[in-house]
């Protein structure tokens, strides 16, 4: 799935990073799920660079709770160098 998403966004050759959000939660918070494990090298493996400088703080209910809590979620970007070459090249037609 993340493959074809990226080759689409690839494909358009106007964007120079791509990104998507984590909600920040520890490892031993109650809420996930039993053994889960942090996704950190899946996505370093893939080119994507953690950026806690970069956060969003959302609300939404938790499960079994009718009010809104918020949430802090962290970026994480990888740059489509493939696209920067192509954007910073010239053309000549």
């Amino acid at each position: 799935m993340y493959d074809l998403f990226e080759k689409e966004v690839r494909a358009k050759k106007i964007y120079s990073e791509i990104a998507f959000k984590e909600v920040v939660r520890p490892l031993d918070d109650p809420r996930r799920p039993k053994g889960c494990f942090s996704l950190d090298s899946f996505w370093m493996k893939r080119g994507y660079v953690k950026h806690p400088e970069l956060t969003q703080e959302l609300a939404w209910p938790e499960i079994g709770g009718g009010k809104d809590v918020m949430h802090t979620l962290v970026f994480w970007i990888k740059e489509l160098s493939d696209v920067l070459a192509r954007r910073s090249l010239p053309d000549h037609s």
